[in-house]
């Protein structure tokens, strides 16, 4: 017979092959990941550019709703820019009407100094002429008198000369001052009118009108949401290329592999459709409405001709079965 300590040998051998074998065994169970339908291609309408960091949505087009190109589909509160753009307005025409003040006044300078020096050059020539007369036909102090105020005359001219120089450059840098200043004023007026046209947005084309989710409240934006820069508001979407878009938790990346998935559509009563995982992202991104865990981007395409795809529209939410690979820890479901 075989010893004790032999069997409890065979026994432990046998429960340590278990061990290592089974996870060879489990079956690889997909994970559940939710996402939504997205169009390839879509016309977004974003938070315009303005000085604030933030806007309120006044108005947003109904969700579903047919728009043509030109009609209006997002208004954000323009109370703020069109106060600046009447402050903008009031500033060139101050600028304006001090340029052309400035301006009328320097000429009128320029003028003046013009006949003093017209004047000057008169004198000049007076002076020029009688100290011409030979002293023999003047007595000395006469003649003397002469010289001395050709000399005088000739040095009024300079200055006067040099003071007509000096008011046309004050002129010429007037204008040039005056040209910068209005078309800083010009330049910010165009900036502030720009920014108060962009807060009344308008279809490009014709399309669906979708509203887009919050990033961090979980929950589609919508009229009254107060908006950070650069946040997509509202989408018309091109209907023509659907996609399914889903986020997977970056713990499972690993057992993820591409190949067939199941789609199940909420607004279709959970209808089973077949689908092809098509990529997964390699880059994470931050979730802020999902805690502080980093997500992966899923590409899914539907891939059943028993399916009408005219049935789908972006925004549509949906759950995707997602095969994985075998793992020892078990399965995590996304």
């Amino acid at each position: 017979m075989n010893s004790p300590v032999f069997v409890c040998k065979i026994v432990k051998n046998f429960v340590m092959s278990i061990f290592l074998v089974a996870p060879s065994l489990l079956l690889a169970e997909p994970l559940l990941v939710s996402g939504f339908v997205e169009a390839r291609y879509k016309q977004q309408f974003s938070t315009p550019d303005s000085d604030s960091w933030q806007l309120q949505i006044k108005w947003l087009a109904k969700e579903g709703k047919l728009v043509e190109a030109g009609e209006t589909v997002a208004i954000f509160d323009s109370a703020a820019v069109e106060s600046e753009v009447e402050a903008e307005e009031a500033k060139l025409r101050k600028t304006r009407a001090e340029s052309q003040k400035k301006e009328q006044k320097l000429r009128l300078e320029l003028l003046e100094a013009e006949s003093l020096m017209r004047v000057a050059e008169l004198e000049l020539e007076k002076a020029v002429l009688e100290a011409s007369i030979p002293e023999t036909h003047l007595t000395k102090i006469v003649y003397e008198k002469n010289q001395l105020e050709k000399k005088k005359m000739t040095l009024a001219l300079q200055d006067r000369k040099q003071a007509f120089t000096q008011k046309k450059v004050e002129l010429s840098n007037q204008l040039d001052i005056a040209e910068i200043q209005i078309l800083a004023a010009s330049s910010e007026l165009k900036r502030k009118q720009v920014m108060l046209a962009g807060l009344n947005q308008k279809a490009e084309r014709m399309g669906t009108v979708v509203y887009v989710r919050h990033p961090w409240f979980g929950r589609n934006i919508r009229a009254g949401d107060t908006v950070q820069k650069n946040f997509t508001v509202l989408e018309i979407p091109d209907t023509s290329q659907l996609y399914i878009q889903g986020w997977l938790n970056e713990v499972d990346i690993a057992r993820v592999k591409t190949g067939p998935v199941e789609i199940y559509i909420d607004a279709l009563n959970q209808e089973k459709v077949k689908g092809v995982l098509r990529s997964v992202s390699q880059q994470g991104e931050s979730r802020a409405a999902w805690g502080d865990a980093s997500y992966h981007a899923l590409e899914v395409e539907v891939d059943d001709p028993e399916f009408d795809v005219s049935k789908l529209l972006p925004g549509m939410s949906v759950m995707l079965k997602v095969p994985t690979s075998a793992t020892r820890k078990g399965v995590r479901q996304g």
